[in-house]
């Protein structure tokens, strides 16, 4: 049985001392309103010697914080490859750019419903890919490629909606036709 993870906790962030944290591949979800990115990681200062790995979690989502940059910027290696992280950067007077460690980095501008996304790829996707005819030109594997944005998926059309500020491309229509 897969486990579901709401953001990423904050409870963590009583884990000062840690060097390196993993946490790739682990289902975590959220964001991107509010950002699944939790201010108050700030503080898991033990990993500017070391590395946080949140990659190839898809339906977690959001910015970074400010405070990231002003704490635990510097020499850590942050990697969200494969997250919904987006947005720019966060920079603050007298502190490394966070950009410099940050691995995925240039992030996207607009972030994505990661939860739009988590119902198409989990409970549409496969529903519809069994149901295809062999040779159909609906391939909903080539189509929707997990690596890519939803506004470049086939049939998917994407809205900007700017929710507490942040810009979030949320899908306004689906059209699958003649796939049968």
């Amino acid at each position: 049985m897969q486990q579901n993870f709401v953001g990423l906790p904050v409870s963590y962030s009583a884990l000062t001392n840690l060097v390196r944290l993993n946490l790739s591949n682990s289902n975590f979800q959220g964001g991107p309103v509010p950002t699944a990115f939790p201010a108050q990681w700030s503080t898991l200062t033990g990993l500017r010697a070391g590395s946080l790995d949140l990659s190839y979690n898809r339906y977690l989502g959001g910015t970074i914080p400010m405070a990231w940059n002003s704490t635990i910027a510097g020499f850590l290696n942050i990697n969200v490859t494969g997250t919904g992280a987006c947005g720019n950067i966060p920079t603050s007077p007298g502190y490394p750019a966070l950009a410099v460690a940050l691995i995925g980095y240039p992030l996207p501008p607009t972030c994505e419903d990661v939860y739009a996304r988590r119902v198409l790829e989990r409970d549409m996707k496969p529903q519809l890919d069994s149901n295809m005819r062999p040779g159909s030109v609906c391939d909903l594997t080539t189509a929707w490629n997990k690596f890519s944005t939803l506004d470049t998926w086939t049939g998917v059309t994407t809205s900007v909606v700017t929710t507490s500020g942040v810009d979030v491309n949320v899908v306004s229509g689906l059209r699958i036709v003649d796939c049968w």
